[in-house]
């Protein structure tokens, strides 16, 4: 019988004591994590130090609060070593939460020349103006320079920002510090501002700022325009109608001129004064029917005067016109459209042979992503509705069963719901996806696979991670993995991204999953996922290694919140689970070119509103993109939509495109069957995105 030495026994002993303490860091159970560190440390101090476990008891300190212990546990790490830099920054941090200034920019200065600036510039938040400036000092960004700038109130470098990039929050930061000298600007900077301000949505601004530009001679007529496309982004339509028509007015013959008229009557549609639309678009149609007028200019005008009078109920006006437009030869993708709009118009109307033709009519046809479009599934499904229209059951069937076979689409579920199983033998997967489609429960929300990933996808980095060091002359390992070992998942990543060794997306997708960065975690696992047709499994009972692709594919992150929020708003979660993976793929610092923020996606007037009425309080741009925040205002929104609407689709709809355009669109055949709403959207990214959200809804349902 082998006999182990003590030495080894104590080291096993320690070994299991420090493994104990990474799993309690996992489990978020700080305070024994930080008793079995501190007892590891007491027993063999050497070991400790050999392992770098200073470095693993200062970030447990950072968590607890405790800066002080913090910062003596940082400054234990050997600043040569490969964590001497990383020890350096949160020193520095813990120097900064307790306010001692002079510490903190001794570690500032610590840090290497070329340590990462995103790390250096989150030194800046809370930090005082004196250690910012030191933070933001030789960071060549935008967030830098914004920061020096309105720390040192630097005019110049602010309008500096403004020139080289609008679109931003820095430049949104430099505009607001600026708009307060608005009434000593020269035109053309109260007209960049005014820009930039519209585009991040500061509407009230922007207006004012447009205002003071009317009668100037560079600046009038884009202020005129822009200043009524403000009362529109608003909703403000009489606002709107009568600034487009002084804009008219005042610069006829103008590309803007022309523009505006578009506008008022678009905006008349949107009131909805539907007989002023009428007549706004008639006027429309004959200045550009002449030779002189744009061919494409007409065929648009003349596509929504029929959505027009189909709102009106007066289908014969729009058949007039439809047949007036195919005359004119169009190019294919508008004869798509007019065909498309005169099958639903005579489905509506009960002439099933006439609009099976047209929907047939459209095989033959390029279909293309434009609004009022249509593509082949649609096509097809409104060609079996026909069908049926006409007592040719198994026809419509065939086509239906063809469509069933894609239960993650939008229309292969509503296919599924037009057949019966009196064929089946059983239930297929489809047949359970629609059924949990139809029920919806506000009881199903945390995948509990989703735990289970986060433990696989942590135990596989661990084993990339390098072993206890037991013996004093063993060397230090990369920094990657001497983060791994520690358990610091967010910083391993981080540094994994930049230290130029080639990894593997499969090791990537679980650094980036550990980490919390979903959004990276699904694009790394989808360079290695099987086509969808061997990806998914029907029966939903898939092998571990499987299993784990998919829940990477899909993730239940934020589940805490969500399910907390759902609850509270009385919605079915996983159509908010649906709407956070296409809004933002988990990423809380996505944002849109349309200023849209945070998880869930929401532009500022929305958020305002929303939050305003759910009590929350003011909203600004950095709280929209608190993950509780922007999930609280989703559930909240979410509920509000379908207490209006009733439906899902109509609910999505209005999520992407605005409740006011879901009135407008289901305007156009409100007897209709409800199928047929998704057929009626004006907008390419609406109609896409409630396709696609249907989808995720299936799909996820599909992985409970």
């Amino acid at each position: 019988m082998m006999v182990l030495a003590p030495a080894l026994i104590a080291l096993a002993l320690q070994s299991a004591g420090v493994a104990r303490a990474l799993e309690a860091v996992e489990t978020g159970d700080h305070a024994r994590a930080a008793a079995l560190l501190d007892e590891a440390d007491g027993a063999d101090p050497a070991f400790f130090e050999r392992n770098n476990l200073a470095y693993l008891r200062g970030r447990i300190a950072e968590m607890q609060g405790d800066w002080d212990r913090a910062g003596a546990e940082f400054e234990r790490i050997d600043p040569g070593g490969v964590l001497g830099a990383m020890a350096a920054f949160h020193a520095a941090r813990a120097a900064i939460e307790m306010g001692r200034d002079e510490t903190a920019i001794e570690w500032l200065d610590r840090l290497p020349s070329g340590f990462p600036a995103r790390l250096r510039m989150a030194l800046a938040d809370g930090a005082s103006d004196g250690v910012a400036l030191r933070v933001y000092d030789g960071i060549d960004a935008r967030e830098a320079e914004a920061g020096r700038a309105l720390l040192r109130n630097d005019t110049p470098a602010l309008w500096r920002l403004l020139e080289g990039r609008q679109n931003d929050e820095p430049a949104l930061e430099a505009a607001v510090h600026l708009h307060v000298r608005a009434p000593t600007l020269s035109a053309e900077q109260r007209m960049l501002l005014a820009r930039t301000l519209h585009g991040h949505r500061v509407f009230e601004r922007a207006a004012a700022l447009y205002r003071s530009l009317l009668e100037d001679a560079e600046y009038g007529e884009e202020a005129h325009f822009e200043l009524a496309r403000t009362y529109f982004q608003r909703t403000r339509y009489d606002d709107a109608i009568e600034a487009y028509r002084q804009t008219a007015r005042r610069f006829p013959g103008t590309d803007r001129a022309l523009e505006a008229e578009i506008q008022i009557a678009s905006s008349h549609w949107r009131q909805p004064d539907l007989e002023a639309a009428e007549a706004a678009y008639l006027a429309l149609i004959r200045n550009t029917d002449n030779p002189a007028g744009d061919p494409d200019d007409y065929q648009e005008f003349v596509r929504d005067l029929v959505d027009v009078y189909r709102s009106l109920g007066r289908t014969a006006d729009a058949l007039e016109w439809i047949e007036r437009a195919l005359a004119r030869q169009p190019r294919a993708a508008t004869r798509a459209v007019l065909t498309f709009t005169r099958g639903k118009i005579h489905y509506h109307a009960g002439r099933f042979d006439d609009a099976l033709a047209d929907f047939r009519e459209l095989g033959n046809l390029p279909l293309r992503a434009v609004p009022n479009g249509t593509d082949r599934d649609e096509a097809r499904f409104l060609e079996a509705l026909a069908l049926e229209g006409l007592g040719r059951v198994e026809d419509a069937r065939a086509i239906w069963t063809d469509l069933a076979g894609n239960p993650f689409s939008y229309y292969g579920l509503h296919a599924l719901d037009r057949l019966d199983d009196a064929t089946r033998d059983g239930k297929t997967l489809q047949e359970a996806v629609w059924e949990a489609v139809a029920a919806g429960s506000v009881d199903r929300c945390r995948r509990a696979s989703h735990a289970a990933t986060r433990a696989a996808a942590d135990g596989r980095n661990r084993g990339r991670a390098r072993g206890f060091r037991m013996d004093v002359g063993e060397s230090e390992g990369a920094l990657v993995e001497e983060l791994l070992f520690l358990g610091q998942w967010e910083e391993a990543y981080f540094w994994a991204g930049i230290d130029g060794r080639t990894r593997s997306d499969a090791e990537l997708a679980d650094l980036a999953f550990a980490a919390g960065d979903f959004r990276r975690a699904m694009l790394y696992a989808d360079r290695i996922r099987p086509p969808d047709d061997a990806l998914f499994v029907h029966d939903g009972q898939y092998d571990a290694a499987a299993r784990a692709l998919m829940d990477v594919l899909y993730p239940a992150a934020y589940a805490d919140a969500l399910c907390l929020e759902a609850a509270s708003a009385g919605v079915d979660p996983l159509w908010l689970r649906s709407i956070m993976y296409q809004e933002s793929r988990y990423d809380p610092s996505a944002r849109s070119v349309a200023a849209a923020r945070g998880l869930m996606q929401f532009i500022p007037e929305t958020a305002a509103a929303v939050a305003e009425r759910a009590g929350m309080g003011p909203m600004t741009p950095a709280r929209m993109y608190t993950p509780e925040v922007s999930i609280r205002l989703g559930a909240r929104y979410w509920a509000e939509l379908m207490a209006e609407f009733g439906r899902p689709d109509m609910a999505l709809a209005a999520y992407n495109g605005g409740p006011h355009n879901v009135r407008r669109w289901a305007a156009k055949s409100p007897a209709a069957d409800p199928i047929l709403f998704l057929s009626d959207i004006g907008f390419v990214q609406t109609k896409d995105y409630v396709s696609r959200v249907f989808g995720l809804y299936a799909t996820y349902l599909h992985l409970q």
